[in-house]
């Protein structure tokens, strides 16, 4: 028998409003996984929250206060944090420092919510880790994510700059095959193509064209080869 993990150890610096904002989504969740004995009883539990929480999470449906809150959950009808949250002081500074530490994390979940709980910690970036508790094929890796005010990024290392990551626009054609887009020509060879980082991508509307085009990211430099020292 094998046991699978994700595993995440990191911590990150918040204000004191937002570790009572963290502290109090913990207790909210150690309710939902003791359950509600009627919806009164939910409905009570949502009045009697912050207002903070209240503003982050309004009640759209009076009979599910708590649905904007389980929807940042994979598993909505049982919401429940899969990492644990530890808050200490920090020496001397103002603010707290959340320590987010577990073995079986859903880390895109964690990375959401903190998007949200703790928007003065970003940006800032953590590392997940894939591990089995014995030797199987295929059964180690992870990833990074960075945790931005506006969303979330897969990052292929952990300090990689994703604004410097090149993107491109390209198309299939039946007859000349993929093609990519430059600003002075429109589509042609991938030599003569426009690059954009990821920011600019965001703001900048796809060319009409018929046969679809999207963005691509190109590879980064450490796919081709890697710096000796």
């Amino acid at each position: 028998m094998t046991d699978y993990y994700t595993q995440v150890c990191f911590a990150i610096e918040v204000t004191d409003d937002e570790a009572l904002l963290i502290k109090e989504v913990q207790k909210i969740c150690d309710a939902f996984a003791d359950g509600f004995a009627t919806a009164d009883d939910e409905a009570a539990c949502y009045a009697g929250s912050s207002a903070a929480l209240r503003e982050l999470f309004p009640a759209n449906d009076p009979e599910q206060p708590f649905e904007n809150l389980r929807a940042m959950f994979s598993d909505p009808s049982w919401p429940h944090l899969s990492a644990r949250f530890a808050v200490s002081e920090r020496d001397g500074a103002p603010g707290k420092i959340v320590e987010v530490t577990g073995e079986t994390v859903d880390p895109w979940e964690i990375a959401g919510l903190l998007r949200l709980l703790a928007p003065s910690a970003t940006p800032f970036s953590f590392g997940y880790a894939h591990t089995a508790s014995r030797d199987r094929y295929d059964a180690y890796g992870g990833g990074y994510i960075e945790v931005r005010r506006d969303k979330l990024v897969d990052m292929v290392e952990r300090h990689e700059n994703t604004d410097d990551r090149h993107r491109v626009i390209a198309m299939i054609d039946s007859e000349h095959g993929l093609l990519f887009w430059n600003n002075r020509d429109g589509f042609g060879s991938l030599e003569a193509a426009s690059v954009f980082t990821e920011r600019e991508a965001a703001n900048f509307d796809l060319p009409i064209a018929a046969h679809n085009p999207e963005w691509l990211a190109l590879p980064p430099r450490h796919a081709f080869f890697k710096e000796l020292p």
